[in-house]
C-alpha cells in the first residue's frame, strides 16, 4: 500500500478521492457530486497537489478511510503497529478471530443468500466462536476491505479500559518532578504531590493522569524498599526490610558467649535524696550466658551506668561455679562503649575505621581486654543483635515486675490514671533499693533452675528431656576458664582515661565538677612535665582518694584531695555530695549573675507598658536598619553629615581669649583652684576665706542667680538656683570661659563685684 500524502498546513488527515472511492467501494464519480454537500459539513476539501487542485475526503467520513490515513505519514510511521504493541496478546488474538469471520462473512454475503444460523454452527466448529447477525453487518460496514487483514484486526480490537504500557498519559519529565516530591523524607501524601505536579503539568503541557493512575503508576514502578528508604529513612528499611540474622544455638558453646545490656524495671520504688524520700524506677543490668540462657551476673540501682555494668560483671566472675567468657556481646550505648570497659570511647569509635577499631581492641587497655575477654558491639536500633538478653527482660517485666504494687506499666496509658496518682502518692507503701535486691536473687534463682519451659535447644542430648539454664550449661560447659581474683580487683573502682600529671597533681572530673589529688606526693614529682599519662580509679562512695597506676597498671601510690587536712580528712565524701556541692556553686554563680531590674519594680502599670512599646519600636526599628545594612548594596556611598572645622570656630575661639584676657583670666589654669571665689580672691589679693567676707559673696551670688536665670533651667524656687549656680561653681572657671556672648557679661559682672 503506497504512502499518501498528508496535506502539512492542517491537522485533519485527509484521503485523495480517487484512493477514498477505490475503499468505499464506490466510483469516483459518484463521490464527487457529493463533494459540494461533503464541504459544507467540512468532510471534503480541495488541495494543491503538484500544482493541480485535488479533491480529498476526510478520513473521519468512513471507518474504511481511517487505515489508510493513519497508516501513511511523514515519517512512515504507524500508530497502529505502535497500538498493537501496547495490547494484551489475549484481545489481539481476539481481534484475530473475529477478522477472520468477517471475512467468510463477506465471501458467502457475496456469493448471494446464506443461512446465517449454518453460518454460526460452522463459525463455531472452525473458530469455536460465533457472532451475531447485527454484529457482523455492523463489523462489516467499520472495518477496511478484506484485503487489508491487519486494518480489520486493528479495527476489531476491544479497546475498553487501558492499555499496557501506556505510557502517553504520563509524561517522563512530570514523573520526575513527582519522584523528586514524594520520595523525600518529609513524607508529602500523594495527593498532595499529585496537585504540586498538576500546576506545573497544566502550565507547561505535560501529561499527567488522574490521582488514582498514580497510585497504580506507583506500585508498578516503585518497589516497597525504595519507598521505606526514601520516605522513612535507613533505620526503618533495616527494620522491615534487612533479612534477619538466622542464628544457630550451637553456633556458641556453653559459656563462651555473654550478652549485657540494662533495662528499666516496670515500677516505682523509693529512695533517700537530700533529706526526703523521692519516687523512682530501678535499673537492672544482666549479663546472660548466649547459649543455655542462664543468668550469669545482675546489679540492680538506680541508674545504669559504667559502673554498674563492672559491678554485675563482677558479681558474676567471683561465682566459682562460672567460667569466664571468650566474648561478650554488648549494646552501643555509652555506658557499655566507655574506654574504660571497651578501650574507646564511642565518640572515637564513630569517627575511626574498621582496622583502627580492630587495632585499638588488640592493644586495649580496657578492663574487658585485661581480663582476656573480647567486647562485640551489636548492630544499632536492632534487637536480634541481642536477642537473649532481650528475650530474658521480657520474662522479667512479665513475671517480676508485676509482683509489686507500685506496677506502673510498660506504656503511658496502659494502667488506670486516677489508681497510679493515688499510688504514687503514697511514697512510702512503696519498696526500698534493698527490698527489690533481695526480691530479685529470689527470681534470680528460680529462673535458673525453671525447666517448665519451651525451649527446644535446652534438651539433653540423650534423652531429650528439658533441662533447666544452669542444668544445661553444668552439663555441656566444655572447659572453665578462671580469672584469677587478684585481677577481678580490677572491677571493683570506677576508672578514669588516662591522665596526664601536672605541678597540682591529678585532675579528675568527678559529680559535674573536677577536683584535683595527689599535689604533695613524692611518687608523682618525677611524672610532672613529661608525656607519660596514668591511670586513676576511685570509689564513688568515697571520693576524698583515688588510686593511682601507672600505663602499663602497675601501682603508684593513693592520693589525698588537694587541701584535705584536719578535721575534713576524716569525711567520707560520696559522688552524689560531689555533685550536690557543685550543683549549689553553680546555683550561687548564676544568682550572683542575675541583674535586678529596679526600674520595672518601681513604675507603674500605665508606664511599665509604655516603656515595653518604647522598647518595642526601638527593636523593630534596629531589626529594620540591621536589614537595611544587609540588603544595601556595599558600592553605595554612606550618608554624610555635615560638620564644624576647626577653621570655621576660629573667629569665635580668638573673640573668646581676648574677653578671657581683659578679665584677667589668662592667668588661671584649669583645676588649679577649688572654686570661682577663691580663684577671684587669689587674683586680687583677698587672702582671708570667702565667708570672712559675706558683704561681697552675697552681693556675688544675688547677682549670680539673677545673670544665670537666662541660661540655667527655669525655676522658681531660690534654693534650686543656688543649687544650680554651686554646681557651675565647682566646675571651675572654665564653664564660665563660653564662646556665648551672654556668658562674657556675666564673667565680667563677677569681677567688677569683687
Amino acid at each position: 500500500m503506497s504512502a499518501l500524502k498528508i496535506h502539512p498546513d492542517d491537522r485533519t488527515r485527509w484521503v485523495p478521492i480517487d484512493v477514498a472511492a477505490e475503499l468505499l467501494g464506490k466510483s469516483e464519480g459518484h463521490l464527487r457530486r457529493l463533494t459540494s454537500d461533503l464541504a459544507t459539513k467540512g468532510q471534503a476539501s480541495k488541495f494543491k497537489v503538484n500544482g493541480t487542485w485535488k479533491w480529498h475526503i476526510a478520513a473521519g467520513y468512513s471507518p474504511r478511510l481511517i487505515r489508510q490515513a493513519i497508516e501513511t505519514d511523514d515519517q512512515g510511521r504507524s500508530e497502529f503497529n505502535e497500538l498493537l504493541k501496547t495490547t494484551s496478546q489475549a484481545k489481539i488474538e481476539q481481534a484475530q478471530t473475529d477478522a477472520q469471520i468477517l471475512i467468510e462473512f463477506r465471501t458467502l454475503r457475496a456469493q448471494g443468500s446464506f443461512d446465517i444460523n449454518s453460518f454460526k454452527a460452522a463459525m463455531i466448529e472452525k473458530h469455536d466462536r460465533s457472532l451475531g447477525k447485527s454484529r457482523l453487518y455492523k463489523m462489516d460496514a467499520d472495518c477496511p476491505p478484506s484485503t487489508d487483514f491487519q486494518g480489520i484486526v486493528v479495527s476489531l480490537i476491544d479497546r475498553r479500559g487501558r492499555r499496557k504500557g501506556d505510557v502517553k498519559s504520563c509524561s517522563d519529565i512530570a514523573w520526575q518532578h513527582f519522584c523528586t516530591f514524594y520520595l523525600t523524607q518529609n513524607q508529602l501524601s500523594l495527593s498532595k504531590c499529585h496537585r504540586m505536579v498538576d500546576g506545573l503539568a497544566k502550565d507547561n503541557g505535560w501529561a499527567w493522569p488522574s490521582e488514582s493512575r498514580i497510585r497504580e503508576l506507583v506500585n508498578e514502578r516503585l518497589d516497597p524498599a525504595t519507598l521505606t528508604l526514601k520516605r522513612e529513612g535507613l533505620d526503618e528499611w533495616n527494620r522491615r526490610h534487612l533479612a534477619p540474622m538466622e542464628q544457630d544455638p550451637n553456633a556458641w558453646d556453653a559459656g563462651q558467649c555473654w550478652e549485657g545490656d540494662h533495662s528499666v524495671l516496670d515500677f516505682h520504688i523509693r529512695v533517700i535524696k537530700g533529706d526526703k524520700w523521692v519516687r523512682t524506677r530501678p535499673q537492672l543490668t544482666a549479663w546472660i550466658d548466649r547459649r543455655t540462657r542462664m543468668l550469669v551476673g545482675y546489679h540492680i540501682s538506680e541508674q545504669g551506668n559504667a559502673h554498674t555494668i563492672r559491678v554485675a560483671l563482677l558479681n558474676a566472675l567471683k561465682d566459682q561455679r562460672i567460667s569466664a567468657p571468650e566474648i561478650v556481646w554488648i549494646d552501643n550505648g555509652k555506658d557499655f562503649m566507655a574506654q574504660s570497659i571497651g578501650g574507646m570511647t564511642k565518640g572515637k569509635r564513630r569517627k575511626s575505621t574498621r582496622s583502627e577499631i580492630d587495632q585499638a581492641q588488640q592493644a586495649s587497655a580496657g578492663l574487658l581486654s585485661m581480663l582476656g575477654i573480647t567486647p562485640h558491639f551489636a548492630m544499632p536500633y536492632n534487637h536480634n543483635g541481642k536477642a537473649r538478653v532481650e528475650r530474658f527482660f521480657g520474662t522479667v517485666h512479665g513475671e517480676f515486675d508485676k509482683e509489686f504494687e507500685s506496677y506502673s506499666g510498660y506504656k503511658p496509658g496502659m494502667l488506670d490514671h486516677r489508681d497510679q496518682l493515688k499510688m504514687q502518692s503514697d511514697i512510702m507503701s512503696m519498696p526500698t533499693l534493698e527490698d527489690v535486691r533481695r526480691k530479685f536473687a529470689e527470681f534470680a534463682n528460680w529462673y535458673n533452675h525453671r525447666a517448665d519451659h519451651s525451649i527446644d535447644d535446652l534438651r539433653d542430648l540423650e534423652t531429650l528431656e528439658r533441662l533447666s539454664p544452669i542444668e544445661f550449661y553444668d552439663r555441656n560447659l566444655p572447659s572453665k576458664r578462671v580469672i584469677k581474683q587478684d585481677a577481678l580487683k580490677l572491677l571493683e573502682p570506677i576508672w578514669s582515661t588516662p591522665l596526664k600529671v601536672h605541678k597540682w597533681g591529678i585532675t579528675l572530673r568527678i559529680g559535674s565538677g573536677t577536683v584535683r589529688f595527689g599535689e604533695l606526693l613524692p611518687e608523682l614529682e618525677s611524672l610532672v612535665g613529661t608525656d607519660q599519662k596514668v591511670f586513676v580509679s576511685w570509689n564513688p562512695d568515697d571520693t576524698t582518694q583515688v588510686t593511682i597506676w601507672s600505663e602499663d597498671f602497675k601501682f603508684i601510690c593513693i592520693a589525698q584531695e588537694n587541701g584535705r587536712y584536719g578535721g575534713l580528712a576524716q569525711d567520707r565524701v560520696t559522688k552524689k555530695d560531689r555533685s550536690t556541692a557543685f550543683n549549689l556553686r553553680r546555683e550561687q554563680r548564676k544568682r550572683a549573675k542575675a541583674k535586678v531590674d529596679y526600674l520595672a519594680g518601681s513604675l507603674s502599670d500605665v508606664e511599665l507598658a509604655s516603656k515595653a512599646t518604647r522598647d518595642r519600636e526601638v527593636g523593630e526599628t534596629k531589626a529594620r536598619s540591621a536589614e537595611f545594612d544587609r540588603t544595601r548594596d556595599p558600592n553605595d556611598m554612606p550618608p554624610l553629615r555635615l560638620v564644624h572645622t576647626r577653621i570655621e570656630d576660629a573667629p569665635d575661639d580668638i573673640q573668646d581669649q581676648q574677653l578671657r584676657k581683659a578679665v584677667g583670666a589668662e592667668m588661671i589654669e584649669d583645676n588649679e583652684y577649688g572654686s570661682l571665689i577663691d580663684a577671684m580672691q587669689e587674683k586680687y589679693g583677698k587672702k582671708k576665706p570667702v565667708d570672712s567676707s559675706p558683704e561681697i559673696v552675697d552681693d556675688v551670688y544675688s547677682d549670680l542667680t539673677f545673670q544665670t536665670t537666662s541660661v540655667l533651667p527655669s525655676s522658681t524656687d531660690y534654693e534650686e538656683d543656688y543649687d544650680a549656680f554651686g554646681s557651675l561653681e565647682n566646675s571651675g572657671i572654665a564653664a564660665f570661659e563660653s564662646s556665648d556672648q551672654q556668658d562674657d557679661e556675666l564673667n565680667l559682672r563677677i569681677v567688677d563685684h569683687l
